[in-house]
């Protein structure tokens, strides 16, 4: 597999599950709408019956083969082919995608992560059964406890197993279902450009499994799980599809991305510079990243804009590069519904498509990553609030108010100092992401130095929302 850039990519496919009726084919009625009821996932959450406290036995049977993993790592990764150089080349950047199908609990695993780690992680929702990502963009591909889970039933077991995607402890079964089905495995090794494996190669390495007895899980399973952390400071838009949702309730935000896309298409035209982002050629993929998409359905339009625009741009011939695949990164806070996201994107988009928790303000992506970073409708959104604001004995005090909408210069001031500095910080983080050459996009609201924001209809409003909710706790206080 050849990586692209200086930085390694690291796929690790979780626990893939069954599709119990293949033969029926998902209708999708509503534009990025889609039912997966056919993918049964790991039982979702932290709690006493969900998976991340019950696979043990996986764990360790991954604690044992690593050893193995990364002597084979040490030996074949061939440096220079990864880096195109190779020359010299004693330290990377690295980013993991974290792939299961739709249907996955990617909420709970991101909220998960180790806090302090040392890549930059992604989550990608679909089968691995098919394709996921541009090619050739990994390094190393890895997968632990998710061959077994076939894509379909095979018509000879559908109804003698109930419909089981994989028979633990029933060895002849599980080799007949190899042969019923070989197809499964035989495509993922085609996209991985490996050789086809033959039936008994495939019985040798089922028959490793017995090795793996003597792990003894103890009778009572007391796991702390790394990276189990809170986000205090992290809100998110209303989850989920419903009536009351941020999908079914951002109108205005999509008028006013559909308003900006013929300039920022029309920008990419004129001013992005093909010959940089693709390095004379070596690259075929593009990499275009949403920050703050919430749960999708506005990003969606607005990505699709402008990679039809990059394709314009790819058609006029410009050093010869006039094709590309695509990969759209979707980040929100790790609080957003990413489960919600996944399951609305586009049925047959055209792009390969990961989402990536984390507030905007910090880095994310690997250093000269990014050929085009948007964000609409998000940055004006803070990471904290002013401490000032929140200080009684401070002039810039706005107790008893949601916005500020006050007046005074000092509540002004606090919430503008806190603006820039968040603006500063979101600023150098791209700087070290974007590709020499790369375009950014910003849509974010603002208001002219002559009108005060108590004289906005959005701050009439605010005014009106904030007198409504303290009344409400005033209400309840004398209970």
């Amino acid at each position: 597999m050849v990586g692209m850039g200086n930085y390694i990519m690291i796929l690790y496919i979780y626990e893939q599950h069954v599709n119990t009726n293949s033969e029926e084919e998902l209708e999708m009625e509503i534009e990025g709408k889609s039912e997966y009821s056919n993918f049964y996932s790991m039982y979702e959450g932290i709690g006493p019956w969900s998976y991340a406290e019950n696979s043990y036995y996986q764990r360790k049977a991954s604690e044992i083969a690593q050893q193995i993993i990364c002597q084979e790592i040490i030996n074949k990764l061939d440096i220079k082919l990864v880096f195109h150089s190779g020359e010299g080349q004693s330290a990377a950047e690295f980013q993991v995608f974290f792939n299961d199908l739709v249907s996955n609990d990617f909420n709970t695993l991101f909220k998960l992560f180790p806090p302090k780690r040392r890549y930059y992680a992604a989550g990608v929702p679909g089968s691995f059964h098919d394709r996921l990502f541009p090619e050739p963009s990994l390094c190393i591909a890895f997968s632990a406890f998710a061959f077994y889970w076939l894509s379909n039933v095979p018509g000879l077991f559908g109804s003698v197993c109930g419909g089981l995607g994989a028979i633990p402890g029933c060895k002849s079964t599980i080799s007949c279902r190899w042969r019923a089905d070989g197809s499964d495995l035989t495509s993922l090794m085609q996209l991985m450009e490996i050789p086809k494996i033959n039936s008994s190669q495939i019985e040798t390495v089922l028959n490793i499994a017995p090795a793996l007895d003597f792990v003894a899980v103890p009778e009572e399973l007391e796991m702390e799980i790394e990276g189990k952390c809170e986000y205090p400071n992290s809100y998110s838009t209303y989850e989920g599809n419903g009536p009351y949702s941020y999908a079914e309730n951002s109108y205005y935000q999509r008028k006013a991305s559909e308003i900006a896309q013929e300039i920022i298409c029309q920008e990419i035209i004129n001013k992005l510079d093909i010959k940089q982002v693709f390095h004379s050629g070596l690259f075929h993929s593009f990499c275009i990243a949403d920050f703050g998409c919430a749960t999708g359905p506005n990003a969606f339009l607005a990505d699709q804009a402008i990679i039809e625009a990059v394709e314009l741009k790819l058609k006029s011939g410009e050093e010869g590069q006039n094709a590309a695949e695509f990969q759209v990164f979707f980040n929100d806070h790790v609080s957003n519904d990413f489960n919600t996201l996944f399951k609305l994107l586009p049925p047959e988009r055209r792009y390969c498509a990961a989402g990536v928790p984390g507030s905007f303000h910090d880095r994310l992506f690997p250093k000269a990553s990014l050929p085009i970073a948007y964000s609409s409708f998000a940055l004006h959104w803070l990471s904290n609030m002013p401490k000032e604001v929140k200080d009684k004995t401070s002039k810039a005090w706005n107790g008893g108010r949601i916005h500020y909408t006050s007046e005074r210069r000092e509540v002004l001031q606090a919430y503008s100092d806190q603006f820039a500095e968040d603006l500063a910080r979101f600023l150098a983080a791209r700087a070290q992401e974007l590709m020499g050459g790369g375009l950014m996009a910003l849509i974010f609201p603002g208001l002219s130095d002559n009108i005060c924001i108590s004289q906005n209809t959005a701050g009439l409003v605010f005014q009106l929302l904030g007198s409504c909710l303290m009344e409400m706790v005033q209400k309840v206080r004398k209970f």
